[in-house]
């Protein structure tokens, strides 16, 4: 991200979810530098807790790592990058729903992207798709 990316989405709405959706990226790519043979929904834990982080939520508290593993599961039944701009959507949807109420084409990309998930979830076949991208963690679940 360059520093006249960072001014512009400090005046403009849709920059700014630009940016967050950016930045998650970028934390998921130095998660997977840092454990490259973890799992995809490991991965968008470590953004998520990073992000609540920022919000004053203490990563290392078990509560909070819980409702990370809980909130990014569906996300997890994505292939990289989808996986992460989803959450980075979630986010916008979360923190600043005036993003998405102004500019509709973030929630569109989120309804794209999450189709399939929408699907194995009405067709019982979300522990299905899980185990797809994660593999041993579906294994540790069963």
């Amino acid at each position: 991200m360059g520093f006249g990316t960072f001014l512009k989405s400090l005046v403009n709405a849709e920059a700014m979810g630009d940016q967050i959706i950016s930045v998650q990226v970028n934390k998921y790519r130095e998660a997977q530098g840092m454990s490259p043979y973890a799992e995809p929904h490991m991965h968008l834990v470590q953004v998520w807790l990073s992000r609540m982080a920022v919000h004053g939520m203490n990563p290392m508290d078990g509560t909070v790592q819980t409702k990370a593993f809980a909130e990014t599961a569906q996300f997890s039944c994505l292939a990289f990058p989808n996986n992460v701009r989803a959450l980075g959507l979630y986010f916008i949807y979360k923190e600043r729903p005036d993003i998405i109420r102004n500019y509709p084409r973030f929630e569109e990309e989120f309804e794209r992207i999450m189709a399939p998930v929408v699907a194995a979830t009405e067709n019982g076949e979300m522990d299905l798709l899980y185990s797809q991208f994660n593999p041993k963690m579906a294994a540790q679940n069963q």
